[in-house]
Protein backbone atom coordinates (compact mmCIF):
# COMPACT_ATOMS: atom_id res chain seq x y z
CA UNK A 1 0.00 0.00 0.00
CA UNK A 2 1.50 3.32 -1.01
CA UNK A 3 1.19 6.48 1.03
CA UNK A 4 0.31 10.00 -0.02
CA UNK A 5 2.04 11.32 -3.13
CA UNK A 6 5.18 13.49 -2.80
CA UNK A 7 5.65 16.23 -5.36
CA UNK A 8 7.58 19.40 -6.13
CA UNK A 9 6.26 22.44 -7.96
CA UNK A 10 8.78 24.92 -9.35
CA UNK A 11 8.09 28.58 -10.06
CA UNK A 12 7.29 28.94 -13.75
CA UNK A 13 6.32 25.30 -14.27
CA UNK A 14 2.89 23.76 -14.75
CA UNK A 15 0.89 23.15 -11.62
CA UNK A 16 2.51 25.97 -9.64
CA UNK A 17 -0.27 27.84 -7.78
CA UNK A 18 -1.06 30.96 -9.78
CA UNK A 19 -2.06 32.90 -6.67
CA UNK A 20 1.51 32.63 -5.31
CA UNK A 21 2.78 34.56 -8.34
CA UNK A 22 1.25 37.70 -6.79
CA UNK A 23 3.59 37.56 -3.79
CA UNK A 24 6.56 39.95 -3.74
CA UNK A 25 8.81 36.95 -3.24
CA UNK A 26 7.08 33.78 -4.42
CA UNK A 27 8.68 30.53 -3.30
CA UNK A 28 10.99 29.20 -5.99
CA UNK A 29 9.90 25.66 -5.23
CA UNK A 30 7.12 24.09 -3.20
CA UNK A 31 7.61 20.64 -1.74
CA UNK A 32 4.39 18.85 -0.94
CA UNK A 33 2.80 15.65 0.19
CA UNK A 34 -0.81 14.89 -0.62
CA UNK A 35 -3.00 16.27 -3.37
CA UNK A 36 -1.47 19.22 -5.26
CA UNK A 37 -4.91 20.17 -6.60
CA UNK A 38 -5.79 21.19 -3.03
CA UNK A 39 -3.68 24.32 -3.57
CA UNK A 40 -6.59 26.45 -4.67
CA UNK A 41 -7.47 29.81 -3.12
CA UNK A 42 -9.00 29.08 0.26
CA UNK A 43 -9.68 30.58 3.66
CA UNK A 44 -6.58 31.14 5.75
CA UNK A 45 -7.26 30.65 9.46
CA UNK A 46 -4.41 31.60 11.78
CA UNK A 47 -4.04 32.71 15.35
CA UNK A 48 -2.24 32.52 18.65
CA UNK A 49 -0.28 29.50 19.75
CA UNK A 50 -1.34 30.14 23.34
CA UNK A 51 -4.94 30.67 22.36
CA UNK A 52 -7.77 31.21 24.78
CA UNK A 53 -10.63 28.71 24.84
CA UNK A 54 -12.71 31.31 22.98
CA UNK A 55 -10.01 31.65 20.29
CA UNK A 56 -9.88 27.87 19.86
CA UNK A 57 -13.68 27.81 19.61
CA UNK A 58 -13.69 30.54 16.94
CA UNK A 59 -10.92 28.88 14.90
CA UNK A 60 -12.81 25.59 14.96
CA UNK A 61 -16.18 27.17 14.12
CA UNK A 62 -14.99 29.26 11.17
CA UNK A 63 -12.76 26.52 9.73
CA UNK A 64 -15.50 23.92 10.15
CA UNK A 65 -18.09 26.12 8.45
CA UNK A 66 -15.73 26.90 5.57
CA UNK A 67 -14.73 23.27 5.07
CA UNK A 68 -18.35 22.10 5.17
CA UNK A 69 -19.10 24.66 2.44
CA UNK A 70 -16.35 23.22 0.23
CA UNK A 71 -13.77 25.93 0.91
CA UNK A 72 -10.17 24.80 1.40
CA UNK A 73 -8.84 25.78 4.84
CA UNK A 74 -5.21 26.95 4.85
CA UNK A 75 -3.12 27.28 8.00
CA UNK A 76 0.30 26.64 9.49
CA UNK A 77 -0.23 23.59 11.75
CA UNK A 78 1.15 25.42 14.79
CA UNK A 79 -0.20 24.46 18.20
CA UNK A 80 -3.24 26.56 19.06
CA UNK A 81 -5.59 28.17 16.56
CA UNK A 82 -3.79 26.83 13.46
CA UNK A 83 -3.91 23.18 14.47
CA UNK A 84 -7.52 23.43 15.63
CA UNK A 85 -8.52 24.99 12.29
CA UNK A 86 -6.99 22.00 10.48
CA UNK A 87 -8.72 19.54 12.82
CA UNK A 88 -12.09 21.24 12.38
CA UNK A 89 -11.74 21.12 8.59
CA UNK A 90 -10.90 17.42 8.76
CA UNK A 91 -13.80 16.78 11.15
CA UNK A 92 -16.11 18.44 8.59
CA UNK A 93 -14.75 16.09 5.88
CA UNK A 94 -13.24 19.13 4.19
CA UNK A 95 -9.91 19.80 2.57
CA UNK A 96 -7.14 21.57 4.41
CA UNK A 97 -3.62 22.65 3.46
CA UNK A 98 -0.85 22.93 6.06
CA UNK A 99 2.07 25.22 5.26
CA UNK A 100 5.07 24.24 7.37
CA UNK A 101 8.22 26.02 8.51
CA UNK A 102 10.17 22.78 8.03
CA UNK A 103 10.22 20.08 5.37
CA UNK A 104 6.78 18.89 4.26
CA UNK A 105 7.83 15.42 5.36
CA UNK A 106 8.67 16.52 8.92
CA UNK A 107 6.07 16.22 11.67
CA UNK A 108 6.39 19.53 13.49
CA UNK A 109 5.19 20.00 16.08
CA UNK A 110 5.50 16.31 16.94
CA UNK A 111 2.18 16.48 18.79
CA UNK A 112 0.55 17.22 15.42
CA UNK A 113 1.82 14.03 13.74
CA UNK A 114 -1.60 12.36 13.54
CA UNK A 115 -3.27 15.50 12.20
CA UNK A 116 -0.51 16.03 9.62
CA UNK A 117 -0.86 12.40 8.50
CA UNK A 118 -4.60 12.95 7.97
CA UNK A 119 -3.93 16.15 6.03
CA UNK A 120 -1.40 14.38 3.81
CA UNK A 121 -4.04 11.74 2.98
CA UNK A 122 -6.92 14.13 2.23
CA UNK A 123 -5.41 17.56 1.49
CA UNK A 124 -1.81 18.73 1.27
CA UNK A 125 1.15 19.57 3.48
CA UNK A 126 3.54 22.00 1.77
CA UNK A 127 6.77 23.86 2.44
CA UNK A 128 9.33 25.87 0.54
CA UNK A 129 12.01 24.10 2.57
CA UNK A 130 13.61 20.96 1.10
CA UNK A 131 12.71 17.46 2.23
CA UNK A 132 13.87 16.65 5.74
CA UNK A 133 14.56 20.27 6.75
CA UNK A 134 14.16 20.65 10.51
CA UNK A 135 11.95 23.34 11.99
CA UNK A 136 13.74 26.62 12.60
CA UNK A 137 12.17 29.71 14.10
CA UNK A 138 13.46 31.90 11.26
CA UNK A 139 11.37 29.85 8.83
CA UNK A 140 7.99 30.57 10.39
CA UNK A 141 7.57 34.23 9.43
CA UNK A 142 8.47 33.60 5.76
CA UNK A 143 6.04 30.67 5.59
CA UNK A 144 3.24 33.06 6.60
CA UNK A 145 3.44 34.73 3.18
CA UNK A 146 2.67 31.35 1.60
CA UNK A 147 -0.36 30.92 3.87
CA UNK A 148 -1.52 34.40 2.81
CA UNK A 149 -0.75 33.69 -0.85
CA UNK A 150 -2.82 30.50 -0.87
CA UNK A 151 -5.74 32.29 0.79
CA UNK A 152 -8.48 34.25 -0.95
CA UNK A 153 -9.30 35.63 2.52
CA UNK A 154 -7.40 35.44 5.80
CA UNK A 155 -8.97 35.21 9.25
CA UNK A 156 -6.73 36.09 12.19
CA UNK A 157 -8.58 34.59 15.14
CA UNK A 158 -6.29 35.73 17.96
CA UNK A 159 -2.88 37.35 17.85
Amino acid sequence: MSGPQRWELALGEGGYPEQLLHLNCPPRRLYGIGDPTALEPGLGVVGARRATPYGIHCAREFAGWAAAAGIVVVSGAAIGCDLEAHRAALDADGITVAVLGCGADVDYPSSAANTLARIRRTGAVVSEMPWGSPAHRRAFVPRNRIIAGLSAALLVVEA
